[in-house]
């Protein structure tokens, strides 16, 4: 009897413990996603301009069919390599280190973006 109960209980406690428990990845850190997208809907703008990521979260840039690439323009220490011209893909960037990235399209110097990383 007192083993039917130890059991018992052992499995009540697997029960809770398992419905606490989730595969899902956490989408946020600290308020902040640990995904964003940036889109290039003209020869003129990123959208959105700024972007707010937690840190070791990615941005996915969404090249449209017109060509643009991603210049990241400051020497700040985890500063992802930049993104060749290129179209109609995604392409993304990983950033590790907390900061400031701003970036443009050097094709068309009017983008100018900016990855806040918290």
């Amino acid at each position: 009897m007192r083993a039917l109960r130890a059991s018992a209980r052992t499995l009540a406690f697997a029960a809770i413990f398992a419905g606490c428990h989730s595969d899902k990845a956490p989408t946020q850190v600290g308020g902040y996603p640990l995904l964003a997208d940036v889109y290039m809907p003209s020869a003129s703008a990123f959208s959105p301009v700024q972007t707010e990521i937690a840190r070791t979260g990615t941005v996915r840039f969404n090249f449209p069919p017109l060509e643009h690439n991603v210049v990241f323009t400051g020497a700040l220490p985890g500063t992802p390599s930049d993104i060749p011209t290129t179209q109609s893909t995604v392409v993304s960037r990983q950033f590790s280190v907390a900061g400031t990235f701003d970036y443009t399209c050097t094709l068309h110097p009017e983008m100018v973006g900016l990855v806040i990383v918290h």
